[in-house]
């Protein structure tokens, strides 16, 4: 039987990995820093570790503890949670075990200032213009308004994209501050309670929102598939809707996904799931982001559906050394929505109808009701009340638009 420790933080977010190690009989050691309730369906009791995981040291210190006091030999390590991909690096090089490695996780999306920096430095100049603030600092008022607008502000580390926004003119510029500021807070995301002020701007770059994603294995990359990201209304950049694969003319594609693995390749990413997030422009691609990681939310289920493909046990086989398969086709199209509202009053929901008619009537592969009665509906426009998600498959993406037009059409919610 293979050993896995796994690195979690924030409870029971990823139940998924936990079931799926069980499905492959591993036994999984788990670092966390919560206890829940879903671990005791997947993990012994004897092999949870109650740790500080947003601290490297303090992570080394008690697995090393943990693991020798119970004599204990690890086969591998790893993570699916952005907050801790650093902390999972470091204590994969100090057990001599497979990972991103320490200085590949902080290239990337852990430290998106050193990630464009490093890109810079050696050539690699198809990414937007950037410049590192502190808004903390009283200096940071005067670069901000001589950056050139439209522009975007996001914090060095971040995410589910709070801190995020465009800015479009000098003239409300402290309100936008301070907005960002609201939302950069621990009891938003426990990480943010390291956040110090430290911000980059970047050049606004228009351009359809475009993944490529896979896995490192061994310093060898593994292009397994894309997404098409629809996004809401700016100034935020909330993730509306996608489709899988994206929808990519084949120079496209391979332009795509060459970028990302020169990407890859610059940052040295040795063993690690990846998520590279493009602007496609007229002029080509443009470098947004990349996470050490796999792509998040849902997606691994997509995935599966779409390719055919356990995206989870492959992350499992790279990091136990395993072979990695290649060579992916989709077999169909995957449409998936957040429907999302929001309200400058303050909203009640009443109701929402017939989300069981359309489980009947039309041919999906799920729709959830996310809000629940009595919610009160969100404020925030940079993150929007999701009411349902659904999503759908198909041939063309034509046929699933029209096909996501009459199912909205025929949900109907109420507010008090």
């Amino acid at each position: 039987m293979k050993t896995i420790l796994l690195v979690e933080h924030e409870g029971d977010h990823k139940e998924y990995a936990l079931k799926k190690a069980c499905e492959r009989g591993y036994r999984i050691i788990l670092a966390t820093n919560t206890n829940s309730d879903i671990f005791k369906n997947y993990v012994s009791p004897e092999d949870i570790l109650i740790t500080n995981t947003l601290s490297s040291q303090e992570l080394i210190l008690d697995v090393v503890s943990f693991l020798c006091e119970k004599d204990i030999k690890l086969d591998a390590l790893g993570t699916f949670r952005e907050n801790v991909v650093i902390q999972t690096a470091d204590l994969a090089e100090a057990l001599e075990l497979p990972g991103v490695g320490s200085g590949a996780a902080r290239r990337s999306s852990q430290n998106k200032l050193l990630m464009r920096e490093t890109l810079n430095k050696h050539g690699f100049l198809s990414q937007p213009r950037f410049k590192a603030i502190n808004i903390y600092n009283s200096e940071h008022k005067a670069a901000l308004e001589e950056f050139p607008k439209p522009c975007v502000i996001k914090p060095l580390y971040g995410t589910a994209s709070f801190g995020v926004k465009m800015l479009t003119s000098n003239k409300d510029l402290v309100i936008d501050i301070e907005e960002v500021k609201s939302t950069i807070q621990s009891s938003t995301r426990e990480a943010f309670k390291y956040f110090k002020g430290e911000m980059i701007l970047e050049e606004y770059v228009p351009g359809r929102v475009i993944s490529i994603d896979g896995i490192v294995c061994d310093e060898k990359i593994h292009i397994i598939g894309s997404i098409d990201f629809i996004m809401g209304e700016e100034p935020y950049f909330v993730q509306e809707s996608s489709f899988i694969p994206a929808q990519l003319s084949r120079e496209e594609r391979n332009q795509c996904e060459n970028f990302t693995k020169q990407i890859i390749e610059i940052l040295s990413f040795q063993t690690a799931g990846f998520h590279c997030e493009l602007r496609l422009t007229n002029d080509g691609p443009i470098l947004l982001e990349i996470a050490a990681r796999l792509p998040g939310a849902g997606i691994y289920s997509t995935y599966d559906h779409v390719y055919g493909i356990d995206l989870i046990g492959m992350m499992f086989d790279a990091w136990l050394g395993n072979i990695i398969p290649i060579g992916f086709e989709s077999r169909f199209i995957n449409f998936h929505k957040n429907v999302q509202i929001t309200s400058e009053n303050k909203k009640v929901l009443q109701s929402l109808n017939n989300i069981q008619k359309v489980r009947d009537q039309l041919k999906i592969n799920h729709i959830n009701q996310v809000a629940i009665q009595g919610q009160v509906i969100s404020s925030d426009l940079s993150h929007p009340t999701i009411l349902y998600d659904y999503s759908i498959i198909g041939d063309t993406y034509d046929y699933l638009l029209k096909e996501a037009n009459n199912l909205e059409s025929i949900i109907s919610y109420k507010f008090e």
